[in-house]
């Protein structure tokens, strides 16, 4: 057997539970640092820019009653 297996098969409960909790957080903070960088939808080039406006003519009527 592999070390690092048998290293992970002979944790009790209390270990394990510790080693799940400690890969959770670092799951967090992982996801927490992956959502806080830089977006590609502002302006600083590439990607998703923010919609600009452009005129629509329309046509106008004049109705008098």
């Amino acid at each position: 057997m592999p070390p690092i297996l048998a290293t992970l098969g002979s944790l009790n409960a209390g270990e394990m539970a510790e080693l799940l909790l400690l890969t959770g957080v670092f799951a967090l903070f992982g996801l927490a640092l992956w959502l806080t960088t830089d977006s590609d939808d502002d302006n600083s080039g590439g990607g998703l820019m923010q919609p600009s406006l452009v005129p629509i003519p329309i046509r106008s009527t004049n109705r008098s009653r």
